[in-house]
């Protein structure tokens, strides 16, 4: 027969081994937490170092390049001196064809050949500067 005393003491057992089951569980989540902290630290940690060093290979990119691109006002320049040579070189050919106008046509020049002699000088400087100012 089953006393009061026997059933509070095999109560008393299970609930020991209820609460050491609860405590291995939790140790076992304990060390499962620990171990997840570990390796998202360790992968925080390499992920660092690679941006790390992703950032100092760009940083030296960029520093290797820095005296390699032109400026505004060398561009401009540099336009205006091509401008300038390429006036040089267009205005004997300009005041050629003007006087072989003027001889096969009289003394003047015709308004629509000046103004084709003026549209293709102005449309060769602006391809010019087009391919500079890229």
């Amino acid at each position: 027969m089953l006393t009061t005393k026997s059933y509070l003491l095999a109560l008393r057992a299970a609930d020991d081994r209820r609460y050491s089951e609860v405590n291995e569980a939790r140790a076992e989540a304990v060390r499962v937490k620990e171990a997840a902290q570990a390796q998202a630290l360790d992968l925080a940690r390499r992920e660092q170092e690679y941006k790390d060093e992703r950032n100092s290979l760009l940083r030296d990119q960029f520093g290797s390049m820095a005296g390699s691109f032109v400026t505004k006002t060398e561009l401009s320049d540099a336009l205006e001196n091509l401008t300038t040579e390429f006036k040089k070189l267009i205005d004997p050919l300009i005041t050629s064809a003007a006087m072989q106008i003027g001889r096969s046509k009289g003394v003047s020049m015709s308004l629509g050949t000046m103004v084709t002699i003026i549209m293709t000088v102005a449309a060769f400087v602006g391809i010019l500067g087009y391919f500079f100012n890229r």
